[in-house]
């Protein structure tokens, strides 16, 4: 280890030689060997990784409606999600010294946040919508069942009484007792299916209930629906610039406090030097999903890669 450390600061040293040199020969470009340009691109990393990153509320345009102490509010909270995730501190808020998070409007970035969101919500209406309506399917076929049963009973019943009516029309007075027992077993049963007929009647009044609720669902989700789709374009609601190892970030677009946390804590991953996953629920997803709401597994292996030792 101890060796691994002299080599990387013999590197860092001939990094900083490197560009003392290339200030004093001119602007061309020398190209550093690979191994040092490894180890000096490791150090610049590990910085990224252990020293913690400041940052501040730069230029807020008024459009957006949100004060610099709302702005600094929700830039904690974005910042607190790596720090608690991580265990450590990555972030810290510095109004002097820290890279500027900088508010500039975009109608038309608002406008493609706002049909992305519409999107979303189009999408979480077809699935509630759709786990409603296969919950009405199974109860339907579960109703449809007891009723087929429901008339075979009935027709055991009117079968049953026809056969004592014959009984009792073939003999005389006073009923024998075998046959009034029956009578009193078929009367039973009678009214046992009349409740269960009442039963059944009521359980297709709520499943006609919960049609009705499911159909008012899909006006709703139609009525969110535009007029006109607008045409696809770039939709970057943030952006995090890394030039010469100073970072801005730049929001365009948010539609509400929480949307603007869940983009600042996007952009901080950048800071750090991630890339986006592949997960869609993962908040270094490429693209704004339903499903993101914390920092997850996929973004923590993200952060592990990147500061591995």
């Amino acid at each position: 280890m101890k060796n691994l450390l002299r080599i990387l600061l013999y590197g860092s040293l001939m990094y900083v030689g490197y560009h003392m040199l290339v200030g004093y020969v001119g602007t061309g470009e020398v190209k550093l060997p690979p191994l040092l340009r490894h180890y000096t691109e490791r150090i610049q990393q590990r910085v990224l990784c252990e020293v913690p990153i400041r940052w501040r509320i730069g230029k807020l345009d008024p459009a957006f409606d949100l004060t610099r102490m709302e702005a600094e509010a929700v830039g904690r909270r974005a910042a607190a999600m790596w720090n608690d995730a991580v265990g450590q501190t990555l972030f810290v808020y510095d109004d002097a010294n820290g890279f500027p998070i900088n508010f500039s409007y975009d109608e038309r970035q608002q406008e493609i946040l706002r049909a992305t969101l519409l999107e979303s919500n189009i999408a979480g209406y077809d699935l509630e919508i759709g786990n409603r309506l296969d919950m009405l399917q199974f109860q339907e076929g579960n109703l449809r069942q007891q009723l087929r049963q429901f008339a075979q009973e009935k027709e055991k019943l009117a079968t049953d009484i026809a056969s004592l009516q014959r009984q009792l029309a073939g003999g005389d007075p006073p009923r024998p007792p075998e046959l009034e027992q029956q009578r009193r077993q078929l009367v039973r049963r009678q009214n046992d299916l009349q409740a269960e007929a009442e039963r059944l009647n009521e359980q297709q009044g709520q499943l006609q209930w919960q049609q009705q609720n499911i159909n008012a669902a899909i006006q709703e989700r139609n009525d969110l629906l535009p007029a006109s789709q607008p045409p696809p374009v770039n939709f970057e609601v943030g952006l995090m610039q890394i030039e010469k190892r100073q970072r801005t970030m730049t929001i365009f677009a948010f539609h509400s406090h929480k949307d603007l946390v869940l983009t600042m804590a996007h952009e901080f991953g950048h800071a750090l030097g991630l890339d986006h996953t592949e997960t869609a629920d993962s908040l270094m997803y490429a693209a704004i999903t339903t499903s993101q709401q914390l920092i997850t597994d996929a973004d923590l292996n993200a952060f592990r890669q990147q500061c591995a030792e």
